[in-house]
């Protein structure tokens, strides 16, 4: 079965800034229920990022992440994020630079598409997805995405 759900927002400038979303939330309010036993078989989407930037010495990085994460964890604090928890067990772990050199240097599109065979064995976990920031602009961004669950 498929969940499809949008994520949007912008950091705010500091480094280590993110923007986390559980894209199974409204999956689980639509059912009713938890998904304990759900497989994440796949995830695909479309997501593009921005950035304020103007000048060829502004440059910022951010990284993309996807993970199962128990939602006591919510709202994510910042040491939990891609950029700056590495070593998580990340399904996708996807690091991008922004610039200011050109226009088109401030906008970047992140096709999505992980295959991966990620459990929720407990009540109340989720699928973590976001970007985070390295440098010190802004990013913004909006994201549609398709996640594929094996329900039990």
């Amino acid at each position: 079965m498929w969940a499809r759900t949008k994520v949007e927002g912008a950091t705010d400038g500091t480094v280590d800034d993110g923007v986390f979303a559980d894209v199974l939330a409204n999956f689980k309010a639509e059912l009713g229920s938890d998904l304990v036993g759900a497989t994440v078989i796949r995830m695909r989407g479309d997501v593009m990022l921005w950035t304020a930037a103007t000048t060829a010495t502004d440059q910022t990085s951010a990284v993309l992440g996807a993970r199962v994460f128990t939602e006591s964890n919510l709202p994510i604090v910042n040491e939990q994020g891609p950029a700056t928890d590495r070593y998580a067990d990340w399904m996708l772990w996807q690091p991008f630079a922004l610039s200011g050199v050109v226009p088109e240097a401030r906008i970047r599109r992140h096709v999505i598409d992980v295959k991966s065979m990620r459990r929720i064995d407990e009540i109340g976990q989720g699928l973590l997805f976001g970007w985070q920031t390295e440098g010190a602009f802004a990013i913004s961004g909006t994201g549609y995405l398709s996640t594929l669950l094996k329900l039990p």
